[in-house]
């Protein structure tokens, strides 16, 4: 090889220098492209190289290739792992198994036809999925439940059909009904109810005072009223010489008690008359009766009512005289 060899550090190859050799006695120059294939065609075992795999091309790799637990064929996934890799064999396995408890598959020809009618039942070859999948209604007979259904029974958390507590029977009421109202029974067969006419202001139910209108008495614990006046002869009002009347009433509910004194001081010339009649503070309802003491002579006396009058009268069967007085209590029912 002629020529002389220069030294340049900073001289970059390109593959068009040559390298002096010799061999065989002889002495040659060799391209330095062809020295780089050379050394590419020979196996090369890399050391704490990084290789980037977006500019290089890695061919001939197999799973054997790999470090131990990288490739992982559990079809079970046990490891439950970010860093593995399951094989397709594990994939199909796994995914075979969830689809196992599917007694059929549905044949994808058929899903043009589905989509034109909306009807499952025009999916051929369609999975087994259970009675009440296929439903679009579900009926009693499709519940899973123990114990018998009946109009009597109910179907319990417990998955059950169970009869109330007291008895089965069921109360049915009317579409509308009274505010504040009492319901009551309709029929005999104590399922039915139906609304009814009398309402119950609620303060006064609290308070322990049912009104009059509602069937109760309506005292709310008041003071007596008291009434004075003349007495008179008869109930069609006659006067006597002189009399009096005094007495203190109360009104619970539809009861009025009356308690109190009548006085015939002095009669008039001629008056014949063996009763004393009394105005009451309300009208009774009916004709009753009462007894009451002429305190005087210390006789009994007996005394009535006057239906739909609000009048007493006492009678005397000895008859009256000048200052006999009567202690009276009535009680009566008014109107």
């Amino acid at each position: 090889m002629t020529g002389k060899i220069s030294e340049d550090p900073d001289r970059v190859v390109n593959g068009s220098e040559k390298f002096a050799a010799a061999a065989g006695g002889s002495n040659f120059g060799i391209l330095a492209s062809s020295i780089a294939t050379y050394l590419a065609s020979l196996a090369q075992t890399l050391t704490n190289k990084t290789i980037n795999a977006a500019n290089n091309t890695i061919s001939g790799l197999t799973t054997a290739m790999f470090a131990a637990n990288v490739v992982d064929a559990d079809s079970t996934f046990a490891a439950d792992s970010d860093t593995r890799i399951p094989t397709q064999k594990a994939v199909k396995t796994a995914t075979d198994a969830l689809s196992s408890g599917l007694s059929g598959k549905a044949d994808t020809s058929s899903l043009a036809a589905v989509a034109t009618s909306g009807n499952y039942s025009d999916l051929s070859g369609t999975p087994t999925l259970g009675a009440m999948a296929a439903k679009d209604d579900v009926g009693i007979a499709d519940i899973d439940a123990t114990g018998t259904p009946s109009s009597s029974t109910y179907l319990r958390g417990d998955g059950s059909w169970q009869t109330p507590a007291g008895g089965g029977g069921g109360i049915e009421g009317p579409v509308s009904s009274t505010d504040s109202g009492f319901a009551r029974w309709d029929g005999t067969d104590g399922g039915s109810l139906k609304d009814g006419a009398a309402t119950i202001a609620l303060g006064s139910e609290v308070s322990g005072t049912l009104p009059v209108a509602n069937g109760g008495t309506g005292y709310t614990g008041g003071a007596f009223t008291t009434a004075s006046g003349a007495v008179l002869k008869n109930q069609a009002g006659t006067n006597f010489g002189s009399g009096s009347y005094s007495y203190s009433y109360i009104v619970i509910g539809k009861l009025c008690i009356v308690s109190g004194r009548a006085t015939v001081t002095t009669l008039a010339p001629n008056s014949g008359s063996d009763q004393v009649s009394i105005p009451l503070p309300i009208n009774s309802l009916s004709n009753g009766s009462f007894t009451c003491r002429n305190t005087a002579n210390g006789r009994i006396a007996d005394g009535r009512t006057i239906a739909t009058s609000p009048t007493a009268l006492i009678y005397d069967s000895v008859g009256l005289s000048d200052g006999a007085y009567f202690d009276f209590t009535i009680i009566y029912e008014t109107i």
